[in-house]
């Protein structure tokens, strides 16, 4: 499924519009991913002091997870307008003026980084919570949304509608899709109370975080 829901817009592209579509949605797609390990890595990092924070103290948890968000949507606005300025420099210095047709896809398609990840860092909650069988029906979703939102906006846009099916979809799926079920919408209202900033943690409860997380890590390579 999660195959299928990556490939869709490339397979719709050529299918609805021709091979040059596709070409300008892989250049866009692949300037947008060149940052992202950075999200990964921090992910990487926290997630063990997040599940020990489960089993710790449910508020600890809560505030932590909540964290996380919140650097992953400060990080990807400030990417993301950053990107948007620079789109045009960007793809001409590695790709040419002949590619200049994915500025505009690039422009839409960087803010579907900010609700993919979310939905990466929602995994935390949904393995803590032993939720796992929620993720298919959410993959689900992601995938009819997708296809339906492709439909309707590749003909009139091209390129540039499925990269505004991609953000919309990401958000579907890692986001909203979690509203459907009585069981998960507790990890989207702290989703979008990390959006809105509202409880946000104060300096140095998010340096005991950061402190934590190193700990773990320190912890983590003296035992290998």
């Amino acid at each position: 499924m999660v195959s299928l829901y990556n490939q869709m817009d490339k397979v719709m592209l050529n299918l609805m519009i021709d091979s040059s579509s596709v070409a300008f949605y892989s250049t866009a797609n692949s300037i947008n991913s060149m940052w992202t390990f950075v999200i990964a890595a921090v992910i990487d990092s926290v997630s063990p002091v997040i599940y020990t924070a489960y089993n710790e103290s449910r508020a600890v948890f809560k505030n932590s997870l909540k964290i996380l968000y919140q650097f992953i949507i400060w990080l990807c606005l400030m990417a993301g307008v950053v990107i948007c300025l620079s789109s045009k420099i960007i793809i001409n210095l590695l790709y040419g003026a002949s590619y200049m047709e994915a500025v505009p896809v690039l422009r839409v398609l960087v803010w579907s980084v900010m609700f993919s990840y979310l939905g990466v860092a929602k995994n935390i909650w949904v393995v803590s919570e032993n939720k796992n069988k929620y993720l298919v029906a959410f993959t689900g979703m992601g995938i009819i949304g997708n296809l339906i939102l492709n439909f309707i906006l590749i003909p009139q846009y091209g390129a540039v509608g499925a990269a505004v099916a991609t953000v919309v979809t990401q958000f579907i799926s890692s986001v909203a899709a979690q509203l459907c079920f009585k069981e998960t919408r507790e990890s989207c209202i702290w989703m979008f109370e990390a959006f809105i900033f509202k409880d946000t943690l104060s300096l140095n409860e998010i340096k005991e975080f950061i402190r934590g997380t190193l700990h773990n890590r320190d912890n983590k390579e003296k035992r290998r």
